[in-house]
């Protein structure tokens, strides 16, 4: 119901059914088991460059692991790819919207 109301305030209610169906194609191409959704991660544009984000997403992929899930998250920004590669995320799948959509998650050991 969070999603549902987040998404009505964000996109609109005329949007809503193609937020849906696009929530609904991301959902199915998610990997088996219990995930932990990172949604949205930013720092602020003069605060970025001083590690603040990577400690952050180590706080974030450390508690996933307390939590025993598996991290995963979507990015349209290929600029950020390179950055969650460097802290250990894969590109599992690729999704186009009209825009490409990089489905992330924790590579395992």
């Amino acid at each position: 119901m969070l999603d549902l109301s987040l998404a009505i305030k964000a996109m609109g209610l005329t949007n809503l059914s193609k937020v849906l169906k696009r929530e609904s194609a991301i959902g199915k191409t998610h990997p088996p088991g219990l995930l932990y959704h990172i949604w949205y991660i930013g720092v602020e544009p003069e605060q970025q460059g001083q590690g603040i984000g990577s400690q952050l997403l180590k706080k974030i992929i450390a508690r996933a692991g307390n939590m025993n899930r598996l991290p995963v998250l979507e990015t349209s920004t290929k600029s950020n790819i390179a950055w969650y590669q460097k802290h250990g995320f894969t590109i599992y799948s690729q999704l186009n919207f009209g825009f490409d959509l990089y489905c992330m998650k924790m590579m395992t050991t």
